[in-house]
């Protein structure tokens, strides 16, 4: 299983240069990382690719120095046409997207049969019922489902369907085959 998570805008002040998932360090990054050994970082290295509009595919533990680019920056979708969602499928064919929309954009756009993408989402359920979605809700569960994914070593899509921390619970209800949604009552 290939998991595909897209970068932070908020880096680490630092000239030198140091593992990607220790360089970003927006929400998503800080879920993430939080509380995972070396051997967790490890086991990520084999499973996530992040998506960067400056290096293309780069795995957690590849050296990187700051920059700043994503793919708002004219022209990189084309820069880069299908060589990211080629070298990922290299890698294997079944894909967690937990990437933005911007960035998975990438790989979904050039997707085969071939190819079993899930996409996961995240979602709050208010005291009336309704389903809310927002940006920091979605970085914090990004970040935390691939911690989950490095802590109890998931390799096949199934398993992550467990996840539970921060409330979260699968929704058979809510999710489609391609489409998965986790929801979690306001507050949790």
């Amino acid at each position: 299983m290939n998991i595909i998570i897209s970068p932070s805008k908020e880096m680490t002040s630092t000239d030198s240069q140091q593992p990607a998932i220790h360089l970003y360090n927006g929400l998503q990054f800080r879920y993430l990382r939080e509380n995972l050994t070396n051997e967790d970082f490890s086991f990520l290295n084999q499973q996530l690719h992040i998506i960067s509009a400056e290096h293309g595919l780069l795995r957690p533990l590849d050296e990187i120095g700051a920059y700043r680019r994503d793919f708002t920056e004219k022209g990189l979708y084309k820069k880069w046409n299908d060589q990211i969602y080629q070298a990922l499928v290299k890698e294997g064919r079944t894909i967690l997207n937990v990437a933005s929309d911007e960035f998975s954009k990438t790989i979904t756009r050039y997707a085969t049969p071939e190819d079993h993408i899930v996409s996961v989402s995240f979602f709050e359920r208010d005291s009336e019922g309704h389903l809310k979605k927002h940006s920091t809700i979605s970085k914090k569960g990004r970040g935390q489902l691939v911690n989950f994914i490095a802590r109890k070593r998931v390799t096949n899509l199934t398993d992550i369907k467990s996840f539970t921390d921060m409330g979260y619970q699968f929704s058979e209800t809510e999710s489609g085959p391609i489409n998965w949604v986790f929801i979690r009552p306001k507050g949790a």
